[in-house]
């Protein structure tokens, strides 16, 4: 933690021409001792205003909801603000933190304080990685094989065809990209190609996570009658069932393109152009949701995934509830 706290100065010097002193904060001992193990606690001023620095001491990233909470109860034995701070941050949680307005500074990269009226941007270093994304059957077989307690043991293609209903071509494509991803490996048995995690199902999530896109192309609206689509719970709907989450005034299904276009061929919907009273919202997937579904809603990873974006305190919250329940 040392190096920590002599990164962070150094950081504010360089940017903000200040020097400040940052000193270990006795008030720590008051804490839960699961703060204490997750943080060090550094007190100094900056700009003439007392604060509170919350480094982490983890590898892992904590959610946005959860760095908020850690940092309400180190602050009800302070009267200072709480900057959260630790030496990496992924972009999609760089995001989340300031849509929380949560005060952060990853030293050499990005300050945000808006206490103090400062967002200085990161500067990212000028090599641009290979791929900003998985494709959608990838990030499939991904989650299937997240869901399915593939911790240790290989997953082989030719059982994923008849689960997923992916091609051999498809499989391969998805087995090559994994492994370029640093996510899995995978190597051939004869005829066979297997792929085996390259770590524990929770770290390739939260590695993953950054690598994966929202499963839902477009949200359409449909009034009336919807049987005919086949529909998987989705959106906050979904969310609902697992959570405290109050239910959405319009419904939320996923459906697969094939069977959103098959149904549209035939009108056997009516769409609006709008949500309107009884109407229900309809996403539109890149891959078809009954493939990671083991009941009548869409699967909780591609759940969390379709509304990560969203502000919400309360949905962020919920999202929290979700992973938190998963035996990872």
């Amino acid at each position: 933690m040392k190096r920590i706290a002599q990164d962070l100065a150094r950081y504010l010097a360089e940017v903000l021409g200040e020097h400040v002193s940052l000193r270990p904060w006795e008030g720590h001992k008051g804490l839960p001792l699961f703060l204490r193990e997750r943080y060090a606690f550094f007190g100094g001023r900056l700009h003439d205003t007392p604060l509170l620095f919350m480094a982490a001491r983890t590898p892992d990233e904590e959610t946005p909801a959860t760095i908020r909470k850690h940092i309400d109860q180190a602050r009800q034995r302070t009267h200072d603000e709480v900057v959260y701070v630790r030496d990496g941050v992924t972009s999609y949680n760089r995001r989340r933190l300031i849509d929380h307005r949560i005060p952060f500074i990853v030293p050499g990269r990005q300050m945000y304080l808006p206490p103090l009226g400062l967002d200085l941007r990161e500067r990212f270093d000028q090599k641009k990685p290979a791929r900003d994304a998985i494709g959608p059957s990838t990030q499939a077989v991904l989650i299937h094989m997240l869901l399915r307690g593939f911790d240790d043991s290989p997953v082989k293609a030719a059982d994923l065809k008849p689960r997923l209903g992916y091609s051999a071509i498809t499989l391969s494509r998805a087995f090559d990209e994994l492994e370029a991803a640093g996510l899995a490996e995978s190597r051939r048995i004869d005829r066979s190609r297997e792929l085996t995690l390259v770590a524990d199902r929770r770290s390739i999530w939260e590695k993953a996570l950054p690598l994966m896109r929202n499963p839902a192309l477009r949200v359409e609206h449909v009034k009336g009658e919807i049987h005919a689509l086949r529909g998987f719970v989705a959106g906050l709907s979904a969310l609902a069932r697992r959570s405290m989450l109050a239910e959405p005034s319009s419904p939320v299904v996923a459906v697969s393109r094939d069977d959103w276009q098959s149904c549209i061929k035939q009108g056997a919907v009516e769409t609006i152009p709008m949500r309107e009273p009884g109407a229900v919202d309809v996403e539109v997937w890149k891959y078809p949701p009954h493939i990671l579904s083991d009941g009548d809603a869409v699967d909780p990873l591609s759940l969390y995934i379709s509304l990560r974006e969203d502000a919400d305190e309360r949905v962020q919250g919920a999202l929290d509830e979700l992973l938190g329940g998963l035996p990872w």
